[in-house]
């Protein structure tokens, strides 16, 4: 892992030097790297990459410190870089326009750019959010890094983590941002910019949104031959010119990962390698489909069956990797996939994320539509029943429970209606938190981040207000979080060709009723693409990349152990009430199955997470809860 970190202040910390090292600590890079720092009166940057130095100086006293590999647009740019390295192209661009140069910036990066003279900067991460950049604003200034495990070493930083972040944590299974799990540290949203004209204001700006619209009438045909020629091209573009031998892909048999392995395997005559995870259990697996799209397309396919062996051995790492909390099991198949292909040689995956969010491919898309049902009877027929439904079990399988569950969702507002949070519902807090616990929640706080996002979609279009929801929480805070570490973890380069800007903006001008016909989910992808994917994977249903955490923590002891020391000290922090935790376990060992089963993994992993940050030796140590003397310092 590379990255940079630094800070903006009316002073230097004491003993900067020692501080600057200290957070580059955080950075938690692996192998061999470059590094490089420069320090002023008032701000400090320190970078480091695995191929070169990623921190330029332009002779106008422009610092540029780069994570990441973005794509320059403008020529004059691209001809800077060959010759001095894409910092100092960037570093150059801004000179030129300091309000207009991330416009032509593409791909996936963050930067920091300070200019020494005027005391500006500006911080910034790509369109997509593949990468991410954190900071806390403070009275003495600013401090920055792409990892919070480096900037929570800052002196002017406290990185409490309280009842709030947990909450935020709690009910999504990640920190959303702009917000971190950390009370005083935010992170930058896609497409936006930190600004300052010094150390004392900042202002975060959004520099890119997607542009949704249809742009008039147009044959369904030509939209299908446009996507697929944009497809073949976004493809090309995240391949590079690399050696063929040490590129691969993704292939979980689904639409997307099919699609953008089998125009990778287009490219080639020698059979290229692909990779899969498989399972036991049948309700997981889904390597029927990724064998049929490896034997339509002539991959050199690989496959891993998964066990709770390998469950047992990455959960530690996956505590010490991610810089927050991180509540989506299916890291754990994505870093096996990611492992896989570092064994064979393999340098560049490319993965299929990102196509569920512009070509609105989650089953909710459908769900949603069909809740809208609702509002279109008569008012009074509607009233009606709420109320006769307002007397049946709020559980169960009965078609009275699930009329009332039907109604109950389809009154609740939008967004909060995409995503309606179930356990951690606003009005289930008072049974799980403790009441001084609850006494520090802003309740609210996280449907606003959703409005806001839905919100800034800047359309009345519920389908393209859903989409933008989709690529800032769904993909931004979630998928790419979780792609981008496993594979990092393995020292795996990834690329995304869903995300791939022209292909971004074409998908945002398709037609609501083109993308879902009816109640088809991604009808229109599935037509395109009917002449190029084998029949099996066109017909299969929805199905994601999941595994059987809670079906092996029942069966298997070393992970029932883990999780039930995890859930002890977790009762020790003060947050949880201790019958709610109870709660939890005692339906999660239930062999059946509960709706408590998807938050065991998110409770393990924050505790997990926070027990390594108090003691990064050992992640299974006895310890007291470092929660409490973060909120005591």
């Amino acid at each position: 892992m590379s990255g940079f970190c630094g800070w903006l202040g009316t002073a230097p910390p004491e003993r900067p030097e020692t501080v600057l090292s200290t957070m580059a600590a955080g950075l938690v890079w692996d192998g061999q790297v470059h590094a490089d720092r420069r320090m002023t009166q008032h701000s400090a940057v320190y970078a480091a990459g695995r191929d070169d130095v990623p921190l330029a100086v332009h002779p106008d006293g422009i610092l540029v410190a780069l994570h990441g590999t973005p794509a320059l647009a403008r020529p004059a740019d691209v001809a800077c870089a060959r010759e001095q390295g894409t910092a100092a192209a960037i570093a150059r661009a801004y000179r030129d326009d300091p309000d207009g140069f991330l416009d032509h910036l593409h791909g996936g990066f963050a930067l920091a750019v300070l200019d020494l003279r005027s005391g500006r900067a500006q911080l910034a991460i790509d369109r997509m959010g593949i990468h991410s950049l954190v900071y806390a604003q403070t009275s003495r200034g600013i401090a920055f890094a792409t990892s919070l495990d480096a900037l929570r070493q800052h002196p002017w930083v406290a990185a409490r983590v309280g009842p709030r972040g947990v909450y935020r944590y709690a009910l999504n299974t990640v920190s959303p941002a702009p917000r971190t799990i950390y009370d005083d540290c935010d992170k930058l949203l896609p497409g936006y910019t930190l600004r300052t004209d010094g150390a004392q204001t900042a202002e975060a700006v959004r520099y890119w949104a997607p542009d949704y619209g249809s742009r008039g009438r147009r044959r369904r045909a030509d939209l299908e031959a446009e996507l697929f020629d944009r497809l073949r091209t976004a493809v090309g573009r995240s391949a590079g010119e690399g050696p063929e031998a040490t590129r691969g892909a993704f292939l979980s048999g689904g639409l997307d990962s099919s699609v953008v392995a089998g125009l990778l395997q287009e490219r080639h005559s020698a059979p290229l390698p692909a990779f899969t995870i498989s399972f036991d259990d049948p309700r997981y697996d889904e390597r029927a489909y990724a064998r049929a799209a490896a034997e339509h397309f002539g991959f050199a396919y690989r496959e891993y069956a998964l066990t709770p062996d390998d469950v047992v051995a990455v959960i530690p790492e996956l505590s010490r990797a991610f810089d927050e909390p991180f509540g989506n099991s299916s890291v754990i198949p994505a870093h096996a996939c990611a492992r896989m292909a570092k064994q064979a040689g393999i340098d560049l995956l490319l993965a299929g994320d990102g196509g569920d969010e512009i070509f609105a491919g989650n089953k909710r898309y459908v769900e949603q539509k069909t809740l809208g049902l609702y509002h279109r009877l008569p008012r009074l027929l509607r009233a009606g029943l709420a109320v006769a439904t307002r007397a049946a079990p709020a559980q169960g399988r009965s078609l009275p429970a699930k009329a009332r569950r039907f109604v109950r969702r389809a009154r609740t507002p939008m967004p909060e209606r995409m995503l309606y949070p179930q356990l951690f519902h606003r009005d289930a807090l008072a049974g799980i938190f403790t009441p001084e616990a609850l006494a520090e929640l802003d309740v609210e706080e996280p449907y606003a981040i959703w409005q806001r996002h839905y919100d800034e979609a800047g359309t009345t279009e519920p389908v393209y207000a859903m989409q933008h929801l989709d690529l800032r929480m769904a993909l931004a805070d979630n998928d790419l979080r979780k792609v981008g570490r496993a594979c990092e973890m393995a020292g795996v380069h990834v690329a995304y060709p869903m995300l791939d800007p022209d292909l971004v903006a074409f998908a945002a001008t398709i037609p609501p009723d083109t993308l879902i016909r009816r109640l088809e989910l991604r009808h229109f992808f599935k037509h395109a693409m009917r002449d190029f994917l084998p029949a099996q994977v066109l017909a299969k249903s929805k199905h994601g990349f999941g595994m059987p955490f809670p079906e092996w923590t029942r069966t298997d002891p070393r992970l029932r152990d883990m999780v039930d020391d995890a859930v002890a000290r977790l009762k020790t922090w003060g947050v949880f009430r201790p019958a709610f935790l109870d709660t939890v376990l005692a339906a999660h060992r239930n062999a059946g199955g509960s709706v408590y089963d998807a938050i065991v993994y998110d409770l393990l992993m924050l505790e997990l997470w926070q027990h390594e940050r108090d003691h990064p030796t050992s992640a299974a140590a006895d310890a007291a809860p470092g929660l409490q003397r973060a909120a005591a310092s």
